[in-house]
């Protein structure tokens, strides 16, 4: 064993102090952590420990906190069990809430990492990539795109087809669908040959979750319609432009 400034102890798991007074700090080699004495057990400084779920510690004393590495998820010891406090989205960079909320709250409550009063920018985006030939009449599905919609944020959907029509009569009715339901459309009486219509929606969002959004186009009066793939051309582009 061996001391370093300010008193800490250098020990392992198995050779930790045997007599320690309370307020006593050692570092353990083979752990890599820095804990303290209470007077009764010894616990990470900072009140902060790392395990999974199968190998949580059980602390003998209230508001120790652990961080899962297996779940992602922060919790806090009642004095009789861990409660869970924050679920961590390492690929958004985004803590939510899931027990303790305020009244009116939903169960799962975003805590944020980014400014909430700043646009956050760039949220994802779908492009075509392979025509889709002899179309006939009904709905088509051009782009789908799952979309991690947070609640109390605003959304910018922009987006674009390039199609096809045959024939001289007939329309071309594009539709922008949430989850199914119909967002917005256009419907045009193109002439025969190539096309492009374009799009902007803009979306409050008032619940956390992940939606599957639609681009679809319906033609009419042909069987030969085309939609476009060529990887630049129809797409779906989401942003977050700023809070509701």
């Amino acid at each position: 064993m061996s001391v370093i400034g300010h008193g800490v102890e250098i020990v392992t798991s198995s050779t930790r102090p045997a007599s320690p007074f309370d307020g006593m700090q050692i570092y353990e080699t083979d752990t890599r952590k820095m804990l303290v004495y209470d007077g009764a057990s010894w616990r990470p400084t900072g009140n902060l420990d790392i395990a999974t779920s199968s190998t949580r510690p059980t602390p003998t004393f209230e508001g120790a906190f652990l961080y899962e590495t297996d779940t992602n998820k922060v919790l806090v010891y009642s004095g009789s069990s861990w409660v869970e406090v924050f679920d961590i989205d390492n690929t958004a960079g985004i803590f939510y809430r899931t027990s303790g909320a305020s009244s009116g709250e939903s169960s799962s409550v975003k805590i944020n990492t980014k400014p909430w009063n700043m646009p956050w920018g760039y949220v994802t985006s779908s492009y075509k990539v392979g025509n889709i030939t002899n179309i006939a009449t009904g709905e088509t599905t051009a782009l789908t795109l799952s979309v991690p919609e947070i609640s109390g944020r605003r959304y910018k959907f922009t987006w674009n087809i390039y199609g096809q029509k045959e024939g001289s009569s007939g329309t071309a009715l594009i539709r922008f669908r949430r989850s199914g339901a119909l967002q917005q459309y256009n419907q045009e009486g193109y002439p025969p040959g190539d096309y492009t219509q374009s799009g902007v929606w803009l979306r409050s969002n008032n619940s956390t979750s992940s939606v599957s959004w639609t681009l679809t186009v319906q033609y009419s009066g042909n069987t030969l319609n085309k939609i476009y793939g060529d990887g630049s051309s129809t797409y779906i582009i989401v942003e977050d432009i700023g809070p509701t």
